[in-house]
């Protein structure tokens, strides 16, 4: 058979090494819990129907902490639906994540509660993320509730003042700011407070709104000069006083189609106009009971639970895989559609500015992976070795990659695999076809991509023989 053209063929081809091939994410948000502090106005805390709440266990933090760190999962957020500080097991969990070398460490606070805890805040590099949605006491006190903002700014002066004085490493902090009718005159005034208290960067984004009276009288969807008008103002400031601003897409830019720059960890488009998201592989939530959710879109997407599978064979395993897949197919599932990142696409949606939420209480859900991904990479790579010993003999793997394949037919590897076999055999026909369903599944990945070059190539060669 060493001879033969389609084996000869088949020797160009490739394999994937195993079917947990997807990057682990850039980072990891781990809910230490839902609890808060302040009653926000435009915050689901206040808008949604009663949920369950609760705090983060230790022994969560630890099931993933083996995948943590350089060249693994190299960031984690220690907050997600509520007030970090509101944990007494907080600094319990701080203290693992900084004991992991070189892991980067995040966290979004209001910092009402910040000068009870400065002087732990001694890990170098601290990414820390201020909820900020007011330059001025009305404004601010619009958003968060009376009474807080001196507070917070003095808060936020004691942590610049003992990092100046090196009582504590330097930190990255940042504003993140949610825009409606009601605070958009002090973007600007908010670059400045930024820059006065040592504070690197802005993230401005649409309020979403959950009630549509509210909506109406409130959103910047129907105030879009005003917003323009802003925004240009605040990137000036910030040209000039060195901080960095992240921001929606002013209107008239994306009336004529010119949208900013976009991050690719959120929604964005591709050369052809597809909308993708980029949470889905760059980032995982871990709420407090161990659910293990896609992002942090107002709909629940749970894909697992820490309580029932590893993080391993949630990550890699058919929830996510459907999940992403469902990005190629334009399938897309229903939080998803729902999603409240569309801003970061097209500013002119009502969806950008406006949702129902389809929640649920919050509670733990119980959603076993239909079958162990590793168990299956197990036999996977079993196969690739006895290919290997026998390159010769391709057929002889046949059946059992077949009966792989019946496990879950999204497994482009193993599609891919079975492809390869049939050209090796001088099955080209149904060897093309199979890879192409294989590109179906996953038509950015590179194997199938130079496997679907090779067998399109060789079929038209071997039909002009």
């Amino acid at each position: 058979m060493s001879n033969d053209p389609a084996f000869i063929a088949y020797r160009a081809f490739q394999l994937h090494p195993t079917l947990l091939g997807e990057p682990l994410p850039q980072a990891i948000s781990f809910e230490t819990t839902n609890h808060c502090n302040l009653r926000c106005t435009h915050c689901g805390h206040t808008q949604f129907a009663p949920f369950v709440k609760g705090y983060l266990d230790e022994g969560l933090f630890d099931k993933l902490a083996r995948h943590l760190g350089p060249g693994k999962i190299p960031a984690v957020g220690l907050s997600d639906f509520g007030e970090p500080f509101m944990s007494r097991r907080w600094w319990n969990i701080f203290d693992r994540a900084r004991a992991v070398e070189g892991l980067g460490i995040s966290f979004i606070t209001n910092a009402v509660l910040l000068d009870r805890h400065l002087d732990k805040l001694d890990h170098p590099g601290l990414n820390i993320a201020i909820s900020m949605d007011g330059a001025s006491e009305p404004t601010y006190a619009h958003f968060r509730g009376a009474g807080y903002f001196e507070h917070v700014v003095g808060n936020l002066r004691q942590l610049r003042a003992r990092e100046s004085s090196g009582a504590l490493p330097a930190s990255h902090r940042s504003f993140i700011v949610v825009l409606s009718q009601r605070n958009v005159h002090e973007m600007p005034a908010l670059v400045e407070l930024a820059a006065e208290l040592g504070v690197r960067a802005l993230v401005f984004s649409f309020q979403v709104f959950f009630n549509e009276e509210r909506f109406r009288n409130e959103s910047l969807f129907f105030a879009r000069a005003r917003y323009d008008r802003g925004l240009r103002e605040a990137l000036q400031r910030a040209a000039v006083l060195g901080v960095d601003v992240l921001h929606p897409s002013a209107f008239e830019d994306a009336a004529r189609n010119t949208p900013a720059v976009t991050s690719k960890s959120w929604l964005w488009r591709d050369l052809d106009g597809r909308i993708r998201c980029g949470a889905i592989y760059s980032s995982c939530y871990v709420k407090f009971h161990g659910q293990i959710e896609a992002c942090c879109v107002p709909d629940r997407h749970p894909l697992g639970n820490l309580n029932e599978d590893s993080f391993v064979d949630i990550w890699h395993g058919p929830y996510y895989r459907r999940l992403r897949q469902s990005f190629h197919t334009g399938c897309w599932t229903a939080p998803c559609q729902n999603c409240n990142l569309f801003q970061s696409v097209d500013v002119g949606l009502q969806q950008s500015h406006f949702l129902t939420p389809m929640r649920d209480d919050g509670g733990l859900i119980s959603m076993p992976q239909p079958y162990r991904i590793s168990e299956l990479d197990t036999r996977y790579r079993e196969l690739l070795v006895a290919l290997q010993r026998q390159p010769e003999q391709p057929a002889a793997i046949m059946p059992r990659l077949l009966k792989l394949a019946t496990v879950d037919e999204r497994l482009h590897e193993v599609a891919n695999a079975i492809a390869v076999i049939w050209t090796a055999v001088g099955q080209w026909d149904k060897g093309l076809r199979v890879l192409r369903q294989a590109a179906g599944l996953a038509p950015e990945d590179p194997v199938i991509a130079h496997n679907l070059a090779v067998s399109t190539a060789d079929t038209a060669a071997c039909r002009s023989r």
